[in-house]
């Protein structure tokens, strides 16, 4: 009976891990030099099932991700995946990759070349 516990604590327990990993939201700062880019936060696994710079060409795609706040700079919450974070300003565009912290807001910059 003591092992039927036991398995089951450690089950919570990393339910409960889960959870805070994937169910809470972090908050972020994304920036970009210059200031003024329209920002899209795209969810890793969607960057890559859709070869990532092809998203570039899917407009409406590219729109359901769009930050609709602001431009860059900008403050928000998110959800614990990893994301892309893309740029866009006057035709050109970066991106990196990034994983919110529940440890604290997280800062991520783009210089637009």
């Amino acid at each position: 009976m003591y092992r039927f516990y036991a398995i089951v604590g450690v089950l919570l327990i990393l339910q409960g891990c889960a959870s805070t990993r994937y169910g809470s939201r972090f908050s972020v700062t994304l920036e970009s030099d210059p200031p003024g880019a329209t920002a899209y936060l795209i969810p890793q696994y969607v960057w890559d099932s859709n070869d990532g710079k092809a998203i570039l060409k899917d407009a409406d795609l590219l729109e359901k991700y769009r930050i609709r706040q602001s431009t860059t700079p900008v403050s928000l919450p998110v959800k614990g995946y990893n994301y892309v974070y893309l740029v866009i300003l006057n035709g050109r565009s970066e991106s990196i990759k990034i994983q919110p912290s529940r440890d604290k807001v997280r800062t991520y910059s783009i210089k637009i070349k």
